[in-house]
């Protein structure tokens, strides 16, 4: 997964003479390998990225995504970052993700996220503190979740991680150039 040129090769062989369609990463689905995707009772023409192709990302980062993904999709930014052994995913490997577009399925602007990825770092540290406290109000908090918010970001500091702008940005983390646009 390392060698960015042998993928680059693998794909162009998937994709022109194999026909297959290659979908970007993705926290929720993607592996630590590239997977093949079918459909129910059909055969598999589409390949999944693996997320351990995106650059800057380590082994053992994608496979404490893959396990804490067993217990549900994340739900957004904060729920990954919570969710996550912090001591195998780190801020770098975060925002790497991001900027390879596996953090779309969130449906949040890539700036957005970018700006975000401190404050999602810092919610999930203060709730895991919190966690091994016991509160004098314990039964009054119970259920109440303090949700943080995305950093609101003005439109032309988001522009630069956007595919559409910046294509040489997605290419840099996946070493392949991808036709996908991520909500905005």
């Amino acid at each position: 997964m390392d060698d960015t040129d042998k993928i680059k090769v693998l794909v162009e062989d998937a994709t022109g003479h194999c026909g297959l369609n290659l979908l970007p990463p993705d926290v929720n689905q993607s592996s630590y390998r590239f997977t093949a995707v079918a459909e129910p009772n059909k055969k598999a023409n589409r390949i999944r990225y693996g997320l351990g192709a995106v650059k800057g990302t380590g082994r053992s980062a994608i496979e404490a995504i893959v396990q804490a993904r067993e217990s549900g999709p994340f739900s957004d930014l904060f729920d990954f970052v919570k969710r996550i052994d912090k001591r195998h995913l780190n801020r770098r490997a975060i925002e790497s993700l991001i900027k390879a577009g596996a953090m779309d399925c969130f449906g949040i602007n890539r700036g957005v996220l970018m700006a975000s990825v401190g404050r999602a770092i810092d919610s999930a540290e203060q709730a895991e503190l919190a966690a091994n406290q016991v509160s004098l109000f314990e039964s009054l908090d119970a259920g109440v979740e303090d949700r943080p918010e995305y950093v609101d970001v003005v439109p032309p500091q988001t522009s630069s991680v956007s595919p559409k702008k910046n294509p040489r940005l997605v290419f840099i983390f996946q070493g392949i150039y991808l036709m996908r646009m991520p909500p905005k």
